[in-house]
Formats: C-alpha cells, sequence, structure tokens
C-alpha cells in the first residue's frame, strides 16, 4: 500500500460530501471503519474501504 493511495481526514469529508464536525462525529461513533494506518497521529483510509463503507451504506438504504 502506497501514500499515495491513501485518504486523509479532509478527502474523506469532501468524498462523502460531510463537513468535518459531522466526519470527527462519525469517527468517534465508529460508524467509519477504523483507519487503516495512523502516520504521526493523522488517520489514513484506503479508497478500497471508503469503497466499501460506502456500499454497505447504499445496501443499508435499501433496507430500509
Amino acid at each position: 500500500m502506497s501514500d499515495r493511495q491513501l485518504i486523509n481526514l479532509s478527502r474523506l469529508a469532501k468524498l462523502l460530501g460531510i463537513g468535518r464536525t459531522t466526519l470527527y462525529e462519525w469517527l468517534h461513533s465508529e460508524q467509519l471503519p477504523p483507519a487503516a494506518k495512523i502516520i504521526n497521529s493523522r488517520r489514513y483510509w484506503t479508497r478500497q474501504q471508503i469503497e466499501a463503507f460506502l456500499q454497505d451504506q447504499q445496501a443499508e438504504r435499501g433496507r430500509r
């Protein structure tokens, strides 16, 4: 896994279409998958993690 493939908090918020405050709320309530990598106390996710998360969210909405 190269560092180029990693997504930081700011980029994650943009990809999800949410603000940073909401992102931190989701982190603390464990709605997001755990970070794939932590570098200098900064969290990073892989694109595959985020795509799987989005697919799970869509599937959940379809069940409602």
